[in-house]
């Protein structure tokens, strides 16, 4: 619906009028109450503030967009992203250009999963689960085989695990950082995800019914974030590795998660690397949580308690040095 259209238009057929660039600012006049002389004004610049210095109404952009076309904020802040492309500067930038792939057909995909190799099932992943996944086995090179589709289903690449050792194949090239593994299972179909790094964590927490999105990786992207807001999430659930990795994923994630609508939570391991023990830990990541039946009963926790618990705990040193800031 364009403003034009709407409802208030025809209270306020002024609003929006008389446009003028001044430095950084927009002005013009006002969409929240009838003037003939532009007293509204909205920053170019990153948060996109605006002002009327006749009627007081302030706010951001998303704030505006939610108004004229009468939704609400996540909605408002996802329409700016999918028609617009107007988002925070913060969101686009290092993001790598668009380079030569590997081709990956859907031949390719059912002839992996043609074949199998205990090692998967032996991490406690079902039958079930590896058809719905699509997991196969590549006998040349002793690996695991997850397809990696983008959002909309089309696959991208194939990640390959050796069951020989721990080591992952991805691609050169491959844009690992622009999706999210197994969003394209849960979109359309959920609005809370639970955020875990690699392909066997997303699997297990599908076994425990837990819809999970995979980073491929310990670090949230600014294009992945993208994508959860694109999906329609309005939850997340940090859930990385329960070591010092893990803990400095989740404050990088939440400082990128924060900008957005997306409210945030972190799931609370029997015992926490960081605020219960700098000791090994007995359950480390989602698939050793469903090996010992933990995932049956699971519990989180609001990203400000999580925080608080970490800085006043005796075992955090920071993870990082310099890393001990304020959120």
């Amino acid at each position: 619906m364009r403003w034009m259209e709407s409802n208030k238009y025809k209270y306020n057929s002024t609003a929006f009028t008389k446009r003028r660039v001044s430095g950084n600012n927009i002005n013009m006049c006002c969409p929240f109450h009838n003037e003939t002389r532009a007293s509204f004004g909205i920053s170019t610049e990153y948060p996109y503030l605006f002002n009327c210095f006749s009627c007081g109404e302030s706010g951001n952009l998303i704030n505006l967009v939610s108004y004229v076309f009468d939704i609400n904020y996540l909605q408002a802040y996802t329409k700016i992203i999918k028609d617009y492309s107007v988002i925070s500067q913060d969101l686009l930038e290092d993001v790598e250009e668009d380079c030569e792939e590997e081709v990956v057909t859907e031949e390719e995909i059912f002839n992996y999963r043609k074949k199998r190799h205990s090692y998967i099932e032996s991490r406690g992943i079902s039958d079930y689960t590896l058809q719905k996944y699509e997991i196969g086995y590549d006998e040349k090179n002793y690996s695991i085989t997850f397809p990696v589709r983008d959002l909309y289903g089309n696959p991208l690449f194939i990640i390959k695990r050796r069951v020989d050792s721990k080591f992952f194949h991805i691609p050169k090239n491959a844009p690992k950082s622009e999706v999210l593994y197994g969003l394209n299972y849960l979109y359309g179909k959920v609005k809370k995800v639970f955020l875990v790094e690699g392909p066997i964590d997303v699997l297990s927490c599908y076994e425990a019914k837990l819809p999970a999105v995979g980073l491929m990786g310990r670090t949230l992207s600014r294009d992945q974030l993208k994508l959860l807001l694109l999906a329609g999430i309005e939850e997340v659930v940090l859930f990385l590795d329960n070591d010092k990795w893990g803990v400095k994923g989740n404050l990088d994630a939440y400082k990128l998660i924060e900008r957005t609508p997306i409210k945030v939570e972190v799931f609370k391991y029997p015992k926490q690397w960081g605020i219960d023990t700098e000791d090994e830990i007995l359950f480390k990541d989602p698939n050793e949580l469903l090996l010992g039946n933990k995932l049956v009963s699971i519990k989180t926790q609001t990203f400000l308690d999580y925080y608080f618990n970490l800085l006043t705990s005796k075992f955090y040193k920071g993870v990082i040095k310099g890393e001990r800031k304020n959120f």
